[in-house]
């Protein structure tokens, strides 16, 4: 294992992560371990430990606007439409299948894994209404009532 890489993805669906990455990090300090997982895992009550002196943390961020000038589409237009994922952005067009994938694995692994969330449906509306209004200002109350209300059953 010494000097060794080693890849952990979905890091997060171990028991207890957190003791392994420690115990690898104590007894093979010349290995380099990538372990991936959820954007979430501060949240994770699997994470008990904050490996604290033995991690770095990298965030992989969507495209950045440097990003649109090297994939030859600098305009903001097509990053809006298609997002910043660098393969909705190579699409022609808006990948809806893929974004409504990419949704649902993120409702799988993230949201219903972490925070036991059970009502799928409502969670989409909710996060469709942030997209919408996406730069704009959130008014919680407002915005909320007016979810609950198109969510209600007409008669």
């Amino acid at each position: 294992m010494r000097g060794r890489r080693l890849v952990l993805d979905d890091v997060h669906r171990l028991d207890d992560p957190a003791e392994l990455l420690k115990i690898a990090a104590d007894h093979y300090p010349d290995a380099r371990i990538l372990a991936t997982g959820s954007s979430t895992l501060g949240a994770s009550s699997k994470f008990r430990d904050t490996l604290a002196g033995r991690k770095t943390e990298l965030w992989l961020t969507p495209m950045i606007s440097d990003d649109l000038e090297d994939f030859g589409k600098p305009g903001l237009e097509h990053r809006l439409l298609c997002g910043g994922l660098p393969p909705f952005f190579l699409a022609g067009a808006p990948p809806e299948h893929d974004l409504q994938e990419w949704m649902d694995v993120y409702w799988a692994k993230d949201i219903q894994e972490l925070f036991r969330l059970d009502r799928r449906r409502s969670f989409q509306r909710f996060a469709e209404m942030l997209m919408v209004r996406s730069g704009g200002i959130f008014e919680g109350r407002r915005d909320l009532r007016d979810l609950v209300r198109s969510a209600a059953p007409r008669s």
